[in-house]
């Protein structure tokens, strides 16, 4: 399976290891990827600094016009499931081509 960007059809991704709810209520939920899934030449850090010691993700964005937001989970966090070393990304961003 692949995933791109909705408008740009940026290949992000390609396979992906499940889903994740962070707000049911709102309807918040997520791709889960795992690094070997990351197409890394179409996304790039979200700054130009490395992060710093107490930061619990990275933040990337693709390359191009959407800037999608793509989590580089690094610690655990008590509000959700989030996994460190897992990367994630709204299902509200992505296209999927199965």
């Amino acid at each position: 399976m692949k995933f791109y960007t909705r408008i740009s059809k940026t290949l992000i991704a390609t396979g992906y290891t499940g889903y994740i709810c962070e707000d049911a209520l709102r309807g918040k939920t997520f791709y889960e990827f795992e690094e070997c899934h990351i197409v890394k030449e179409n996304i790039r850090m979200n700054g130009e600094d490395l992060p710093k010691n107490n930061v619990h993700y990275i933040w990337w964005i693709s390359n191009d016009k959407e800037e999608i937001k793509i989590y580089q989970q690094l610690k655990i966090v008590g509000f959700s499931d989030y996994k460190p070393g897992k990367w994630y990304i709204s299902t509200n961003d992505l296209i999927k081509d199965e």
